[in-house]
């Protein structure tokens, strides 16, 4: 079992030159920031698992990588680099308390889905035991608290304890927020409320998204879509067979895709059971997914037209339209705060909790942050690279010199040079990799636990205090102390 390395005297933070030497034979490679969470695995893969009990060959002590002891020129931590950033008030937060702790809670009983050498699904219990056995083709979990299954036969859904569940039960289950749920009675579609007792009769040809707000999108016998009340009454046409519910007073619709739904993007867009969008965990951009999507208010007013070369998903903020090669950030109103002008959104991050997104100009090549609240930069356009890996904390880069600023633009720490860091997140530590060796460092990137080189494959970002982690071709799951909860001996794991 790994051991700590607690490095007290000074911070690995002050570890960029200042000065470029001489390039060697053999460039370094230029550091990197991770922008995204590795490994978002698609749970319709193969899986399966079997329990390791032989020791690994690598050597088990904990040391410190001689790539984190290079020579340093301090970057003294508390000098302001963005003085525009000390005014900006981070409790313009949009995610209350009560949100974050639906996030958090994931589907309760449920730590994560596994899959086993034998290219079976299953899922494990938040002490790291198999609550149901790997036997599915695949496993995905809904915005119902379930997990629909492929590979049983007459089996389609689950519950976390691995009871069965019949379709129709599965399409009733009660979605948050949602006092009604659609079913299906001979070939048309109606609402029940949470008990089960029928509130609009199955009168509708098809359901294109489920009560929200107290507004559901139907197709009615004659093809028309649109959108209804909890009495059952049209209040307007629909723009699109591709609906989706509302989420705090919009809802996206799409054209001309094919099924393509919140679960199936990858980066920080994850559906949970708790609704759909950012995960504030896991820092990420605006994701350029192709989608033809727009967005429309209570009342079928369009905020964004699925008619612009591109419109970027949602945020609590609003979001970024591209459009004849001009791009545009705006509310959730559909008011523009910033551009027209030649810049890239998704090339940069995003911190959903703050309101502050990262993005390139195209004209200087060069990356700035903007505060999505009013559209104003926070951070000019003039550095090779802005991330966001935290709440409260972002790394700015110049050239090979890697910077730790926070959300009031002091400087906290810094990174070693050709160092990758995966987000923080809500975390107050993360992954740091420095060639092949690993470390889990704290928030001003000073070294908690290193590991062997070559020890750690791979990583996730840590999330409620465990990351996934992959060690000699298996994954497990390690705690912020460096401890394993599960051993590595699965083919994959996706926390839920």
């Amino acid at each position: 079992m790994m051991t700590h390395t607690h490095i007290t005297p000074a911070l690995l933070a002050c570890l960029i030159c200042l000065s470029l030497a001489a390039a060697p034979v053999r460039a370094e490679e230029g550091a990197h920031v991770y922008t995204r969470e590795q490994h978002t695995y698609t749970a319709t893969s193969a899986s399966s698992s079997h329990e390791v009990t032989k020791e690994t060959t690598h050597e088990r002590g904990t040391h410190t990588s001689t790539s984190f002891h290079k020579d340093r020129a301090a970057i003294a931590a508390g000098t302001v680099l963005f003085p525009q950033m000390g005014d900006y008030d981070v409790k313009k937060q949009k995610e209350s308390a009560h949100d974050k702790a639906l996030r958090q809670a994931g589907i309760p009983g449920v730590l994560a889905m596994v899959q086993a050498d034998n290219g079976k699904w299953g899922l494990m219990g938040p002490s790291g035991n198999l609550t149901v056995t790997p036997q599915y083709k695949s496993i995905e979990p809904t915005n119902r608290g379930i997990f629909n299954v492929t590979g049983v036969k007459h089996v389609t859904a689950i519950t976390p304890t691995g009871d069965t569940v019949a379709p129709n039960d599965a399409r009733r289950q009660p979605l948050p927020l949602s006092p009604y749920h659609a079913y299906r009675d001979g070939g048309k579609w109606g609402f029940a409320d949470a008990s089960g007792h029928t509130v609009l009769p199955p009168v509708y040809k098809d359901v294109l998204a489920s009560f929200s707000e107290g507004i559901a999108f139907v197709k009615l016998d004659t093809g028309k879509k649109v959108a209804i009340d909890e009495k059952g009454q049209i209040l307007f046409d629909a723009p699109s067979d591709d609906m989706y519910p509302y989420e705090n007073g919009l809802a996206e619709y799409r054209r001309h895709v094919s099924n393509l739904n919140w679960g199936t993007v990858v980066g920080v867009f994850i559906g949970t059971q708790f609704g759909t969008g950012y995960d504030g965990t896991v820092m990420g951009g605006f994701i350029r997914d192709g989608v033809k999507r727009g967005y429309i208010d209570r009342t079928g007013h369009i905020v964004a037209d699925s008619k612009n070369h591109f419109v970027y998903p949602m945020s609590a903020w609003g979001t970024f339209i591209e459009n004849k090669d001009q791009t545009i950030f705006v509310n959730r109103r559909g008011e523009t705060l910033f551009g027209p002008g030649n810049y890239d959104a998704s090339v940069g991050t995003f911190s959903e909790t703050l309101g502050i997104a990262t993005l390139k100009n195209k004209d200087n090549g060069k990356f700035g942050a903007l505060d999505l609240t009013n559209g104003t930069l926070v951070i000019p356009f003039a550095y090779d690279g802005i991330e966001f890996l935290g709440s409260d904390c972002l790394v700015v880069r110049q050239g090979k010199e890697q910077t730790l600023v926070n959300t009031t633009g002091q400087i906290i720490g810094t990174v070693p040079k050709a160092t990758t860091l995966v987000p923080y997140g809500d975390e107050k530590v993360t992954w740091a990799k420095t060639g092949k060796t690993y470390a889990i460092v704290d928030d001003r990137c000073q070294v908690l636990t290193a590991f062997p080189a070559g020890s750690i494959q791979d990583v996730t970002s840590f999330r409620n205090g465990l990351s996934v982690v992959k060690q000699e071709g298996k994954y497990g799951i390690m705690r912020t102390d460096g401890t394993w909860l599960v051993m590595p001996q699965y083919k994959k794991i996706t926390l839920v």
